[in-house]
C-alpha cells in the first residue's frame, strides 16, 4: 500500500531525531522507516541534484545494495531504516565481506558510488543483518560492463576509494580496511594477482545481478 501523502504524513512531529547536519536530518518513524529530510534552503542544495541522487538510490536498491526508499517529495524520502558504523567498530569480516558483495553489485550494472567510506555504509536492522550502501550524491552511471576484466578493474578502483582512507592520520579508524588479511584488502590483491577463484566468484556476481537487473527496476510513474 503506498504512503499517504498528506500533509500530515509527512510531518516531523512526534517523530525521533537520529541525527542532523548543515544539509539535512533523519527521523525515525517505525522500525522499518526513516524520514530524511533535506535543507532545501542550503546554498548547495538543487532539486535536480535531490532528484538525481533519490534515482540512483532507487536504482541501487533494485539491486539489493541501497536501502528502498518507499515515497518521496519535494526535498524529503521515505525509506528503509538502516543502522549505520562507527569510527571506533569497523565492520566485521562477515560485514566486510557483505560490502565487497554490494560494490561489486553496483558495478555489475554500471553504477560507481564514488564515495565509499565507513559512514557511507550501514545495514538492515535484525538477525542476520544485510550491508547496505547509502548517500549516492557522486555516484556515476557507465555502461554496465560486459567483459569481466573490465568488471573486475572497476570493482577494483571502487575498493580502493575505501583505503584510500588508510593514511597515518585514519590508520588507526581504518585499519580493519587496510590489513592484507581481511575481505577488502584480499579482494584487491585477488584481482590484482588476477586470482582465478576471486574473479570467478565476482563474474558470478555480475551475471546474477545482469540477469535480474532490467525485472526489478522502478517502474515509470
Amino acid at each position: 500500500m503506498p504512503l499517504k501523502k498528506d500533509k500530515d504524513a509527512w510531518s516531523t512531529s512526534g517523530l525521533k531525531l537520529l541525527g542532523k547536519g548543515e544539509m539535512g536530518a533523519a527521523y525515525k518513524i517505525d522500525e522499518n522507516t526513516v524520514l530524511k529530510v533535506v535543507n532545501d534552503k542550503h546554498e548547495r542544495f538543487s532539486h535536480a541534484d535531490f532528484e538525481r541522487e533519490t534515482m540512483m538510490q532507487e536504482i541501487a536498491a533494485c539491486v539489493g545494495a541501497g536501502p528502498e526508499i518507499f515515497d518521496k517529495r519535494e526535498n524529503m524520502i521515505k525509506m528503509r531504516l538502516i543502522e549505520t558504523f562507527k569510527k571506533d567498530k569497523p565492520l566485521t569480516v562477515k560485514e566486510q565481506e557483505g560490502f565487497v558483495e554490494m560494490v561489486a553489485r553496483l558495478v555489475a550494472i554500471g553504477m560507481l558510488h564514488n564515495d565509499l567510506h565507513y559512514g557511507n555504509v550501514g545495514k538492515l536492522p535484525g538477525a542476520g543483518s544485510k550491508i547496505v550502501l547509502f548517500d549516492y550524491g557522486l555516484a556515476q552511471l557507465v555502461p554496465p560492463p560486459t567483459d569481466t576484466l573490465v568488471y573486475v578493474q572497476l570493482v577494483m578502483a571502487q575498493l580502493y576509494t575505501l583505503v584510500d582512507n588508510c593514511n597515518e592520520n585514519n590508520y588507526n579508524t581504518f585499519k580493519a580496511y587496510c590489513d592484507e588479511g581481511n575481505p577488502v584488502v584480499d579482494t584487491i590483491y585477488g584481482i590484482r594477482n588476477n586470482d582465478a577463484k576471486t574473479i570467478a566468484k565476482l563474474d558470478r556476481i555480475r551475471t546474477e545481478v545482469q540477469k535480474s537487473f532490467l525485472r526489478c527496476l522502478p517502474k515509470s510513474k
